[in-house]
């Protein structure tokens, strides 16, 4: 039988490497898959002995073609997984060979230790440390939302990654909402013939003790994926499993998804991630050239420079550091003019001019026709109420701006600052024309 299932896997290696229509270069082959080893076919699972862990990862991203082959060669449709050697010894007795691993789809670079954490995301930091702790618990969903390139991915998988690390035995899976889609798409086509339940039941998402899904707002507008990730949704939530999701907006706004599933998200705990400011920029920058091992060669006021000019998207962060870096090769020291002349281009481009407290305030005054200390003093009439009102609106929820901040600003209380957020916002959700107007030419104006 040992030699039956060595042949079968050399003969899958040797032909993934014949293959000229993949992209996977030899010595990759080589270096991974000489390694592994094929230790049995079991019902419908073919279990793969891999090293260590990160072997596991690597071999994740080549799976499909892997799986191709595989299933050329025996003919048939076995679900591979892989295992680590460590676990191998302890497969004797159970009935369920998955249990021992799953492939959990998780990077394992994201951590809780490299996150940065600062004042725009330590709620969500706490937050997710506590479903840690509590899984299913107490925050169920656990929602978190923010603009692009803020760092939801990698805290999500972070939680992720630290969930294995306490309970290796858990099934934990992330996953993106396209590649959700995808997999809903492929269980429908599959399972039209049937009908009840039983159409969705024969999917990996069934039997999951964590689901953390990323970018959740792809799913508007696709009517009978949704359905099935209702059930989904319901069938984990029933069990008390975890679920985790983020998305770009808070659940009250996503558009094109149905209020039942919605109305769930809400159940939970959801939780914002603002934009990073200067201070929290430049830990993120910290970090990143030391991973890469450049701390003696960035200078601390380049970094200063960086985080203050494009501290708005954490990936815009990483680029620009990228771009420096790249700038320097040939240059002997990185000093302040030659930091200023490499994002010279950059920050002379107005959609990445930052766009300052004091600015938005100046804009919303002159556009109402009032002046700057009108607009931070203490009037309650309604022609000053209401333009302060909307830019504490605009700061707030255009550029990441806490209560705290805004209310130093107009020398407010938190909660008035929140009242006067709040009453714009009813008024746009109401559709009204003028503010809606307003705030639009005021947004454009402080683009240009």
């Amino acid at each position: 039988m040992t030699d039956n299932l060595d042949k079968i896997w050399q003969t899958t290696i040797n032909n993934i490497k014949n293959d000229d229509s993949n992209s996977i270069d030899e010595s990759f082959i080589d270096e991974w898959l000489s390694k592994t080893k094929l230790i049995s076919l079991e019902k419908d699972i073919a279990k793969i002995s891999v090293p260590d862990a990160f072997g596991v990862s690597v071999l994740d991203t080549i799976k499909d073609v892997i799986q191709t082959n595989f299933d050329e060669v025996t003919e048939s449709n076995y679900k591979m997984k892989f295992i680590e050697d460590d676990f191998i010894s302890n497969d004797t007795d159970t009935d369920d060979p998955v249990s021992l691993v799953f492939n959990s789809n998780l990077n394992s670079k994201y951590l809780f230790d490299n996150f940065v954490v600062g004042d725009n995301n330590a709620k969500a930091v706490r937050a997710a440390k506590a479903v840690v702790a509590t899984l299913g618990q107490t925050h169920n969903p656990f929602f978190i939302y923010a603009k692009p390139g803020m760092g939801k991915t990698h805290l999500i998988q972070a939680t992720g990654n630290q969930i294995k690390k306490n309970r290796p035995n858990l099934r934990v899976f992330y996953t993106t909402s396209q590649d959700m889609i995808s997999d809903i798409l492929s269980v429908i086509s599959k399972n039209k013939s049937k009908s009840g339940d039983d159409k969705w039941l024969d999917d990996k998402y069934q039997d999951l003790d964590v689901l953390i899904i990323d970018d959740i707002q792809m799913l508007a507008g696709k009517v009978e994926t949704a359905e099935v990730f209702f059930k989904y949704y319901n069938n984990l939530h029933n069990k008390n499993k975890q679920i985790i999701i983020t998305s770009d907006v808070m659940p009250e706004k996503l558009k094109g998804i149905e209020h039942r599933i919605t109305s769930r998200f809400k159940q939970g705990l959801s939780v914002e991630i603002d934009p990073p400011k200067t201070e929290t920029s430049k830990e993120i920058l910290k970090s990143k050239i030391q991973l890469q091992g450049f701390e003696d060669m960035i200078p601390d006021e380049a970094l200063t420079f960086i985080a203050t000019h494009f501290s708005t998207d954490v990936r815009e962060l990483e680029g620009k550091l990228q771009t420096l870096i790249f700038e320097s090769i040939d240059v002997e020291e990185i000093d302040m003019p030659f930091v200023e002349r490499v994002f010279s281009p950059y920050i002379g481009e107005a959609g990445n001019k930052p766009v300052t407290e004091k600015e938005v305030i100046s804009t919303v005054a002159t556009y109402y026709n009032i002046t700057k200390n009108e607009i931070t003093g203490k009037s309650r009439v309604k022609k000053i109420q209401t333009p302060r009102q909307i830019a504490m609106y605009l700061l707030r929820e255009n550029y990441g701006c806490t209560l705290k901040k805004i209310g130093d600003l107009f020398s407010k209380d938190h909660s008035t600052v929140m009242n006067s957020c709040n009453k714009i916002k009813d008024e746009v959700k109401s559709n009204n024309v003028n503010m809606i107007k307003d705030i639009s030419e005021i947004e454009q104006l402080l683009k240009n």
